[in-house]
């Protein structure tokens, strides 16, 4: 039993490692197309990226619809990229007050 379970991880050890570089790739391809395009970037500042399996999950905040939307198309356009989960949410504004918060500095 032990001679199959090692030979099976001596199979699937190559593949395991296929996929974590394709996801690495994927990760340095987003990452220089953000920092080719920084209006893509902007108001994702709060935007936590993962990658799985060619899966990318975006979490976080984003400021607009717009640049939601421009981020997600983008990333899925990336090669190597299988599906885009978008999990951002667009934070309500804030109400203020004239009077402030009320708490001390």
């Amino acid at each position: 039993m032990t001679a199959i379970v090692a030979g099976l991880m001596l199979i699937t050890a190559p593949f395991a490692r296929a996929a974590v570089d394709a996801d690495k790739s994927i990760n340095d391809k987003i990452f220089q197309l953000l920092m080719s395009d920084k209006s893509l970037a902007k108001g994702t500042e709060k935007t936590r990226v993962t990658i799985h399996d060619g899966e990318v999950t975006l979490v976080g905040n984003v400021a607009t619809e717009t640049d939601k939307e421009r981020l997600h198309k983008a990333i899925a356009g990336v090669p190597g990229v299988q599906q885009v989960n978008d999990k951002q949410l667009i934070p309500k504004p804030r109400a203020s007050s004239r009077f402030g918060d009320g708490l001390p500095n």
